[in-house]
């Protein structure tokens, strides 16, 4: 079968995501002099990611997926 993505392109997209985020995350916080951690980082972006995917999933048009299934 052939795949519109690749698990690769996936987790390359993932990691780019997450970095992205820390980026953004730490810029936050030191405009609020706060300092977290490496895991605290992790644990709250990774959070927010679930969240998100959840949130697009969900908002997938069903008519999309019936199209695969039949």
């Amino acid at each position: 079968m052939e795949k519109d993505i690749s698990y690769e392109e996936f987790e390359e997209f993932i990691e780019r995501y997450f970095l992205q985020s820390v980026k953004e995350m730490k810029a936050y916080n030191d405009e609020q002099n706060e300092v977290e951690s490496t895991a605290q980082y992790k644990s709250t972006i990774d959070e927010g990611m679930m969240d998100n995917i959840s949130q697009i999933v969900d908002g997938i048009d069903d008519q999309k997926i019936q199209k695969i299934i039949g």
